[in-house]
């Protein structure tokens, strides 16, 4: 992780989820990556969600979950 996440699990063998520190605020972060010179780097492809935006979701995680068993 680097120095400025707070939080950072896998998702896939290029896709991540991190909590990190940006222009001075939190994020959740969902990031897909590439390898370059055998390093992964934070592509373009990605999501960056507020603390409000976070708790909207989880506010709806049942009816996500619910949707998915359909």
């Amino acid at each position: 992780m680097d120095k400025d996440d707070r939080f950072g699990c896998e998702l896939s063998s290029k896709k991540f989820c991190k909590v990190r520190l940006y222009n001075s605020k939190k994020w959740v972060d969902f990031r897909e990556y590439y390898e370059k010179d055998g390093k992964m780097l934070p592509g373009k492809k990605g999501l960056m969600l507020s603390r409000e935006e976070w708790n909207q979701i989880k506010k709806h995680m049942a009816d996500i979950d619910k949707a998915f068993e359909k």
